[in-house]
């Protein structure tokens, strides 16, 4: 009970009891107070440029694969697939293109032989700014008498994931031929599965031949970003999944003749 001391104006007991009772309401505890819900995960994100080219066996001397570097290091790749270039058979001596080329670039390098061709030995490579770990070559099948095709395959971590990376070249001449053998690329792609793949190289047709219909069913085009790139035999495939996405494509040339295609690729962990 409150005691008031002396006398006490009954016009201020209504104020007095305002009082009290606003502060007694402020301490009892607010029917919104609540736990903030927390916010949601942000996906991270990282982007990487890749590089593909025919160099057609033109890389015979350091000049040449001076060209072809300030070519690469303009374009902003950090992933580089290489068809057509050569190194010496085992055993023998000549001008190594592949590994000036990656000592010129300061990349790692990893070349997949396809074929035997005038003491060298001609196939893919891949040269990346990223370790390029668990390399295989795999054959791709040709008809009897006809020039062998091959795939260079690597695993590259990007930074947030780790990319299976492809470089290969189908044959020029014989449309039947390339289906075959992007059929194999298909049958690849479905043995890989634990890891997303992105496959570069020498179609030998456009993006409306068969070859190119046939890795549509796994693997979106880059190439069908930008009207240009479309009608190139150079082409960039990533395979059909929502964690690696093609942003943007350029095609270009090299040497003034060679058609190479750049894209840029987003990748999310």
């Amino acid at each position: 009970m409150f005691r008031i001391a002396g006398k006490f104006p009954l016009a201020l007991f209504p104020l007095l009891f305002l009082i009290l009772a606003v502060a007694i309401d402020s301490c009892a505890p607010s029917k919104e107070a609540g736990v903030t819900p927390p916010a949601p995960k942000k996906e991270l994100t990282t982007t990487f440029k890749i590089l593909s080219l025919n160099v057609r066996h033109t890389l015979k001397e350091k000049s040449d694969v001076r060209k072809l570097t300030k070519f690469i290091k303009s374009s902003g790749a950090e992933i580089v697939a290489v068809q057509q270039i050569e190194r010496p058979t085992e055993g023998k001596t000549g001008f190594d293109a592949v590994k000036e080329l990656a000592k010129q670039t300061e990349m790692y390098d990893f070349f997949g032989k396809a074929r035997f061709l005038e003491g060298f030995d001609s196939g893919n490579a891949l040269l990346s700014i990223y370790p390029v770990e668990q390399t295989s070559v795999r054959s791709l099948p040709v008809e009897k008498g006809k020039v062998r095709r091959s795939l260079a395959f690597g695993v590259v971590d990007v930074g947030l994931k780790e990319l299976g990376v492809a470089s290969t070249e189908l044959d020029d001449q014989s449309a039947p031929e390339r289906l075959a053998q992007a059929e194999e690329i298909f049958s690849i792609a479905q043995s890989l599965s634990d890891v997303s793949l992105v496959v570069c190289g020498d179609f030998g047709e456009s993006l409306s031949g068969k070859a190119s219909a046939k890795m549509a069913e796994r693997f979106n085009a880059a190439n069908s970003l930008q009207e240009a790139a479309k009608i190139s035999q150079q082409h960039v495939y990533a395979i059909k999944n929502p964690k690696i996405e093609p942003l943007s494509v350029e095609k270009l040339k090299f040497s003034g003749s060679f058609d190479a295609i750049l894209v840029t690729m987003r990748v999310t962990q």
